[in-house]
C-alpha cells in the first residue's frame, strides 16, 4: 500500500487534484485502522479488517475504476491508478491474514542497509564470505527488532558463547536474551 499510495502523493504534491485528494483521504483511512489495530491478536486484526476495511477497499476499488472513465488513458494519475488496480490482490491481501501487514515499510527499512552497501559487499570474497555477511545481517536485524542494540548484543554472545554448549547455541538469539539487556533507548 505504501507503494501504491507514494504514487498518488507523488501526484498530488506536484499539482493536487480532486481524485488525488480523494484517493489520499480513503488510503488514511485504511492506516487510521490499522493504528488501532497496533499490538493486537492476529485472529482479532482478520476480524477488525474484515469489518472496517474490507468495505472500504471494496469501495475505494469501484471509485478508481470509476474515475478511470473520466480521465485521459496516458495521464499520470491514470497510470497510478492502473498500478494500484493491477496490485489489487496484493494490496488488499492483509485483510485475509491477521499476521500481514498493510504494506511492507519494516522490511524495506530493515534492508535499508543492505541496500545502501549493496557495492561495498560485492566482493566479499567468495560465496561463503556472502553467507556469512546474510547471517550477521540477520542477527543484526534481529536484535533491533527485539528492541536490542546490535553492538551491545553481538558483545553479549561474543563473550558468552565460548562457554555456551554447541547444542543450546539457540538460547543466545536475540529473542531468547533480549530479557538479559537493557532495551534500546528511543
Amino acid at each position: 500500500m505504501a507503494h501504491a499510495r507514494r504514487k498518488i502523493h507523488e501526484l498530488h504534491t506536484n499539482k493536487a487534484t480532486v481524485t488525488t485528494t480523494e484517493a489520499l483521504r480513503r488510503i488514511a483511512q485504511l492506516y487510521a485502522i490499522e493504528a488501532q489495530l497496533c499490538g493486537q491478536p492476529p485472529d482479532r486484526r482478520r476480524q477488525i479488517r474484515q469489518e472496517q476495511a474490507r468495505p472500504l477497499l471494496d469501495d475505494f476499488e469501484v471509485w478508481l475504476r470509476t474515475r478511470l472513465l473520466t480521465l485521459s488513458t496516458q495521464s499520470d494519475t491514470t497510470k497510478a491508478i492502473n498500478y494500484m488496480l493491477n496490485q489489487w490482490q496484493a494490496l488488499v491481501y492483509y485483510c485475509e491474514d491477521g499476521r500481514a501487514e498493510i504494506d511492507n515499510n519494516i522490511a524495506e527499512n530493515a534492508l535499508r542497509g543492505v541496500a545502501l552497501g549493496r557495492k561495498n559487499f560485492m566482493f566479499l570474497g567468495a560465496d561463503s564470505g556472502g553467507e556469512r555477511a546474510a547471517a550477521m545481517y540477520s542477527l543484526i536485524v534481529s536484535a533491533k527488532l527485539n528492541g536490542i542494540d546490535p553492538q551491545a548484543y553481538l558483545r553479549h554472545v561474543l563473550t558468552h558463547i565460548a562457554d555456551h554448549p554447541i547444542n543450546r547455541v539457540g538460547e543466545l538469539l536475540p529473542w531468547n536474551v533480549a530479557g538479559q539487556m537493557r532495551p534500546v533507548a528511543g
